[in-house]
C-alpha cells in the first residue's frame, strides 16, 4: 500500500466487474441484478430502492467494493464487502462499509447484512446482532448505527 486509500462511488459495470474478476460469488453462470428483494425470509418492499456502489481505492487501484441498498423505512443492506486478499487485515472493509454509511446514508438508523457463516466473527466484531435463523449458511445481521452519528 504505496498510495492513499480513498472510497469513490463506482458505476454497476464497475462493481461487477470487480465481482467477476474475483469470483466472488464462486458461480461462473451467475447472473447480476442491480437489487435483491428477498433474502431468505425476509423481504424489501421496494422494487426499485436507493441504490449507490462504492469502490475502495489504491491510488488508481481498485481494491474493494460494496454496495448499499435501501431495505426498509429506516434500514439500509449492504450487499457484499469484497477487498481483495492482499489488503486484508487493515481492517478496510470495515472503513469502506462506514465511509459509504456516512456519506449517503446516515438517514438510515440501521445496516443490516445477509452474512454468510464464515463472515460471522467479522460481523458481531463490528457490532451486528444476529436476527433471525440460519438458511443457506447466511443469517441476517444488524447494527444499530446511531452510535456512530
Amino acid at each position: 500500500m504505496g498510495n492513499e486509500i480513498v472510497i469513490k462511488r463506482i458505476d454497476w459495470h464497475t462493481l461487477v466487474e470487480y465481482w467477476k474478476t474475483v469470483d466472488h460469488f464462486k458461480d461462473p453462470n451467475k447472473r447480476y441484478n442491480t437489487h435483491i428483494n428477498q433474502l431468505g425470509p425476509y423481504f424489501t418492499p421496494y422494487k426499485n430502492p436507493r441504490k449507490i456502489n462504492y469502490g475502495l481505492y489504491d491510488g488508481d487501484n481498485l481494491i474493494g467494493v460494496t454496495q448499499l441498498v435501501e431495505w426498509q423505512k429506516n434500514i439500509v443492506r449492504y450487499r457484499t464487502i469484497n477487498v481483495l486478499n492482499t489488503y486484508r487485515g487493515e481492517d478496510l472493509g470495515w472503513r469502506l462499509l462506514y465511509s459509504a454509511w456516512a456519506s449517503d446514508w446516515t438517514d438510515y438508523e440501521h445496516l443490516i447484512g445477509w452474512i454468510r457463516g464464515n463472515h460471522i466473527a467479522w460481523a458481531e466484531d463490528h457490532g451486528f446482532e444476529k436476527y433471525g435463523d440460519y438458511m443457506d449458511d447466511h443469517i441476517m445481521m444488524i447494527r444499530d448505527m446511531s452510535d456512530v452519528k
